[in-house]
């Protein structure tokens, strides 16, 4: 697939100043110590506890030595004061943009002449966000019903379904390419790190195809009555396969329905 999308429901914070990769490390599961002019890196804001608060995209920012944060419009103001609560004796400012960068991201290819095209797997395969005003061809805009499909098999988890603020990195995948488990400690570090240690995870996010089409909320439960599953979104057309259906299900491993066809989750690459 090749075509280009405008990414929507997004806010973008600055965090400015000498220290600004030093303290955002110390909040966040990935490093951003890398050079980040030429691709843009997820990761996860964590409680104490080690569950995800949020999914963020950090890049370089506008300004020399800044970091640019991308966040789900609908988490702004939370993740705003999560990431400037403990902004004390650094020497950085963590800033709300006046204005969202105009952003285009082609997928499946790099367009040529352009210089600040960042690599971002950002719908889970390869593209490339521009930032800029930019002509495309209108005939190559991919839809979103296209996108959906993307985001579901390649287990690109957003607040308010994947994301309830319950599930560590390792249940939604997270862990796979947005954590780092060599740079060090931040905010709930030590509880994902024993968790992958040790490998046992409640719940993990698995997807299935199904023949019947499921509503977000649908409880599985095991011989005694106790849940194992839940249906996380609802269910969407899946071509695919013949089964018609494509479920999204956070469940215990011992859930292995006979009439469900598991799809195996292509993980983005981890930049």
């Amino acid at each position: 697939m090749k075509g280009w999308a405008v990414p929507r429901n997004r806010a973008f914070f600055e965090l400015k100043g000498p220290d600004s990769v030093r303290y955002l490390n110390g909040q966040i599961s990935n490093n951003v110590k890398d050079d980040l002019s030429q691709k843009v890196i997820a990761a996860c804001v964590c409680t104490l506890k080690g569950k995800v608060e949020a999914l963020i995209k950090v890049t370089s920012g506008f300004s020399p030595g800044s970091l640019l944060i991308e966040v789900d419009k609908t988490q702004e103001e939370e993740i705003f004061t999560r990431l400037d609560r403990y902004l004390i004796a650094d020497d950085c400012e963590l800033q709300q943009l006046d204005k969202d960068p105009n952003i285009i991201h082609f997928i499946g290819y790099k367009p040529d002449g352009y210089t600040n095209a960042k690599e971002h797997w950002r719908f889970g395969v390869q593209g490339y966000d521009i930032y800029g005003e930019i002509e495309c061809d209108d005939q190559a805009e991919i839809g979103d019903e296209h996108l959906t499909l993307l985001q579901r098999l390649h287990g690109i988890p957003e607040y308010g379904f994947e994301i309830s603020g319950d599930e560590f990195p390792a249940s939604l995948g997270l862990d796979k390419w947005a954590v780092d488990f060599r740079k060090g400690c931040y905010l709930g570090q030590e509880i994902v790190s024993r968790m992958e240690s040790a490998g046992k995870i409640p719940k993990r996010l698995k997807l299935y195809a199904t023949s019947n089409s499921f509503a977000a909320g649908h409880s599985f439960t095991n011989d005694t009555g106790k849940e194992i599953a839940r249906v996380i979104r609802d269910s969407i057309p899946y071509a695919e396969d013949s089964s018609g259906f494509l479920t999204s299900i956070s469940a215990k491993d011992e859930f292995a329905p006979n009439d469900f066809k598991q799809i195996a989750i292509t993980y983005p690459v981890k930049l």
